[in-house]
């Protein structure tokens, strides 16, 4: 069980995953001690392994997404998957869970795998490995600047300041970019 709650992602792309009873996924995505990237990865495995047979798991969808801790979902996120997952959408008193903030009094720890560099005038996003994951060009307002400050807000990241756009704020979204 701890192994599998340390390696959840990798756990996850197993058939046997799929195969496991809801009670025992249960037991699994509402253990504290459960390690994920972001809690996006929650929602997207209950909704897996619904899907592996919708017929018969789609009663247990509900329960399952009790245990998602939405005040750590991105909104944005959230309301793309309400308009373009009928599924998704279609779980029973869904909004009223969504809108619950109250839910999880400690949610759970988000595990941070991603790091990010300005340097000059380029962005670059490293892995916890400090492997390059990817790199982009600053927003040209930004470029030759000095002076930036970069802060973070939930999941986003807010760039402002620097000479020539010091009343310029930018927002990277990490679940969108």
């Amino acid at each position: 069980r701890d192994i599998a709650l340390k390696d959840f992602e990798e756990v996850c792309k197993t058939e046997e995953f799929l195969e496991l009873p809801a009670n025992f996924l249960k037991m699994y995505i509402s253990d504290h001690g459960l390690r994920v990237e972001k809690e996006e990865q929650v929602l997207e495995v209950i909704m897996l392994w619904a899907r592996h047979n919708l017929e018969e798991r789609e009663r247990h969808v509900e329960e399952l997404m009790e245990c998602v801790c939405f005040s750590n979902v991105n909104q944005n996120y959230l309301a793309n998957l309400m308009e373009t997952d009928k599924v998704f959408a279609g779980v029973s008193g869904i909004k009223e869970l969504i809108k619950d903030q109250s839910r999880h009094a400690k949610p759970r720890q988000i595990q941070q795998q991603e790091i990010l560099f300005l340097i000059q005038n380029y962005m670059y996003r490293l892995d916890f490995h400090f492997n390059c994951v990817d790199t982009s060009d600053l927003p040209q307002s930004l470029q030759g600047s000095k002076g930036i400050a970069v802060c973070v807000i939930n999941t986003d990241v807010i760039v402002t300041g620097g000479t020539g756009s010091g009343s310029q704020a930018l927002r990277y979204n990490s679940s969108l970019n």
